[in-house]
This record gives structure tokens, C-alpha cells and sequence, in this order.
């Protein structure tokens, strides 16, 4: 019998078939690690030891659980704490597939660390968040109401009209010569959110004296309760505590029973120098819950457009009220040392661009950066629009002519023209 004419295939093409081959079967355990799922048992540090269950995935990192555990309703009293596993502090910055012996269902400890100035200051800004004591903050830049929604008025809306007879037509008794009205554009008000605390504020003795940093105070702070209760507290590097301060005399050091508590949560602190804190926040939280989360988180690195439709000033929604923090929140947000920072624009985007992108992970990662940076830049730019619009920043070249002339503001270079 004759032979098969036709020559064996090469060697190499046998190699890069194999090769091939290998890839392909390595590919669904790689998707399969990426998108294996843990059930973590997060243990707090109260009293009672609480135990809650969270799902996250194998490849995020530990800041990420981190952040889920301080939105959980039973832990967000928690800021300033680590992670501990087997006795061991986990780095916030590493996946947890990176974890060694983590097992199926591993168990996170949350301790609680030592407070810094800055943790100090998110510790505050995130209660008085809480607690619903922040106010409303008026932007000068973006405008009257920015990210104002209609979306609970719509969604009520729908509602009722779903409950009527199917076999009513939407457009009965509807006039097309009627003039419309610019109030079906504008939110209805609301009932006001209860009352937790009557003020929450940074004190007029802060910040406090070099001899007393030394010995661990960060901040001072003066909490007025709804039962008109005025009480000073220091932030301390251990947590928070009543102090023996007023409003003429300074004494930082704790005060003594039976007004004298403290704690590392001001929230925690708060519960126990106001008897009606407890209800009132519980009230606050079925308030809070009543709306939509879609019409009431904010939208990360996004700015909320201003409507051109707003309600007259004598409407509800644009009640000012006083808040003796509001002029606060740029220390408190910032801090001293970084409230004029200069920021490299050119630097922060091309060392993001450069990020690596082989894994899905870390594309992510890269996106959220420069998602971040996209934000800060034109929040930036837009401020420092208005800012020479306003005549509020000199020009480099005060000689030449308006049209001519050249502004920096955040190293961003602006041109004013006419």
C-alpha cells in the first residue's frame, strides 16, 4: 500500500498548538480565581464581641473590606481601626487571596487603632454626617442646589397612578392648551429630618497648645444636646472624653462622674451624655430610609449639575440655616497643611497612564485613579474659572491688556476673555 504523501506538520507548529492548548485550559481557573467569592466574619470590638457575615471577592483588597465594614449600619461608629487575622495585622493594601491559611470562611478582628489629627477629623466630618448635624454645605462654584432630583416625586407618582383603574386612559381631562407650569420641575419639600444633637462644632479653644499635644489632645470640640445640655470634649489619641472646659474657662482634662464619659466613638460618647440621642437616631436612620439611595448618596468623582429651575427663596428646600462648622470643613477636610497644596497635573496623569493593565484588577485599579484625577481637575479648573471671573486671583502680567492676560490658580493656566 502506498504511503500518505502528505508531510508531517513541524515541530514548532505542534509547540504553539500545545502552547495554545494550555492556555486555553489555564483560562477558567484563572476566571474562576477572579471571581471566587468569601464570606467573611467580621468580629467587633464592643462589649459583646458582635459578629456580622459580609460577601466579598478573593482579589479585592483590604482597604475595600475595610471601607464595607465602615458603611454596615452596626459598625459605622468604627473609623480608626485595622484588621487582624490569626493574631496578625493584615496590610490594607494587599488582596485577600494574597492572605496565607485564609480558608473558606476566615474570621477579621476589627481593633481599634489610636487616633491621629487627621483620623480625629474624619472621625468627626463622618458623625456629624451620621447624625445628620452637617447641614447643608453651600458651594459657591457649582450653584444653587447642585444634583437637586426629582426622582422620589416621580417614583411616588408612578405609584398611586399604578393603583387606579387600567382602564382609565392617562390623558383624560388633559388640557393641550393649558399653559405649563415650572413647578412640576422643581421637588415638593419635605418634612424636616429629626433632631439628634442641637450643635456639633469644633470649640472656640481648639486647636490645642504645643505642652498638650505632647500629652495626646488633637482636637477640641463642644457638643449641644437636644435636652439643651452644653458639653466640652477633648479628641484625644485614645478616643473622646468630656472635659471640664466652658466658655470662659479652659481644663481639658476629663470631668468627673457622673457627667464625666468618654469613649473611643464620639458617637459612642454622645449616646451616653444624651438620654434622647438613641431614639431620635433611630429615628433619623426609618427618615433616611424612607428615600431613595439612588436620590441621596453621592456620586463618586462626579460634579452634580445645578438646575436652572429652583424653588423661590422663600421655599423650604432653600431654608439657610446656621451651622458654626461650615466655615470649618476646609480645616477639617484638608487640614492645615494641605488646604493650598499645588498639585502636578502633568505628573499625577502620565504616572497613572503608566499604571500596569495586565490583570482585571489591575485595570481597575488604573481607571478608578484616573477617574479620580479627571474629577480633581476639572473641580479644580472650574473653581479657578470662577475665581478670575470674579477678579479674586492677580494676573502674571498686570502691564498688559485685559484680553492679554494670564492667571494660575493650582498650576492650571487660565485666560480671561472678553
Amino acid at each position: 500500500m502506498a504511503s500518505d504523501p502528505t508531510p508531517p506538520p513541524p515541530a514548532h507548529v505542534d509547540a504553539s498548538e500545545e502552547a495554545e492548548n494550555t492556555m486555553a485550559a489555564e483560562a477558567p481557573d484563572v476566571d474562576a480565581g477572579a471571581e471566587a467569592l468569601l464570606t467573611l466574619t467580621i468580629i467587633l470590638p464592643d462589649a459583646k464581641a458582635s459578629k456580622m457575615q459580609i460577601m466579598v471577592s478573593s482579589q479585592e483588597q483590604v482597604h475595600e473590606v475595610r471601607q464595607s465594614i465602615i458603611d454596615l449600619p452596626s459598625a459605622f461608629q468604627y473609623t480608626c481601626f485595622h484588621l487582624e487575622f490569626n493574631g496578625e495585622k493584615i496590610n490594607d493594601f494587599i488582596p485577600l487571596a494574597e492572605i496565607s491559611d485564609l480558608g473558606a470562611t476566615p474570621e477579621f478582628h476589627v481593633v481599634q487603632d489610636p487616633y491621629t489629627e487627621k483620623e480625629a477629623r474624619i472621625h468627626l466630618v463622618r458623625i456629624r454626617e451620621l447624625i445628620g448635624a452637617a447641614g447643608d454645605r453651600s458651594d459657591t462654584t457649582q450653584g444653587l442646589l447642585p444634583g437637586l432630583s426629582l426622582f422620589e416625586n416621580v417614583a411616588s407618582e408612578a405609584q398611586g397612578s399604578s393603583e387606579e383603574s387600567a382602564e382609565e386612559l392617562p390623558i383624560k381631562d388633559y388640557d393641550f392648551q393649558a399653559v405649563p407650569s415650572l413647578t412640576s420641575l422643581v421637588p415638593q419639600p419635605t418634612e424636616p429630618a429629626p433632631k439628634t444633637v442641637k450643635q456639633i462644632a469644633l470649640s472656640s479653644w481648639n486647636p490645642p497648645p504645643p505642652h498638650l499635644r505632647q500629652r495626646g489632645h488633637l482636637l477640641y470640640l463642644v457638643v449641644t444636646t437636644t435636652e439643651g445640655e452644653q458639653y466640652q470634649i477633648t479628641s484625644h489619641v485614645s478616643g473622646f472624653f468630656v472635659n471640664k472646659s466652658s466658655n470662659a474657662k479652659f481644663d481639658p482634662f476629663p470631668r468627673p462622674a457622673p457627667k464625666g464619659q468618654s469613649a473611643h466613638s464620639l458617637l459612642s460618647l454622645i449616646d451616653l451624655i444624651s438620654p434622647s440621642f438613641s431614639n431620635t437616631f433611630i429615628q433619623l436612620q426609618e427618615y433616611n430610609n424612607l428615600r431613595d439611595p439612588l436620590a441621596t448618596f453621592q456620586i463618586t468623582n462626579a460634579i452634580p449639575a445645578a438646575p436652572w429651575v429652583v424653588p423661590s427663596p422663600s421655599s423650604s428646600l432653600c431654608t439657610h440655616l446656621p451651622d458654626p462648622t461650615r466655615s470649618q470643613e476646609t480645616y477639617l477636610l484638608a487640614g492645615v497643611e494641605n488646604t493650598d497644596t499645588l498639585r502636578d497635573w502633568n505628573e499625577e496623569f502620565q504616572s497613572a497612564k503608566e499604571l500596569p493593565r495586565e490583570t482585571v484588577q489591575d485595570r481597575v485599579f488604573r481607571e478608578r485613579l484616573i477617574s479620580k484625577l479627571f474629577a480633581d481637575y476639572n473641580d479644580a479648573a472650574t473653581r479657578g474659572a470662577v475665581m478670575v471671573a470674579r477678579g479674586e486671583i492677580a494676573p502674571l502680567n498686570p502691564t498688559e491688556c485685559k484680553d492679554a492676560q494670564i492667571f494660575v490658580y493650582n498650576n492650571i493656566f487660565l485666560l480671561l476673555w472678553c
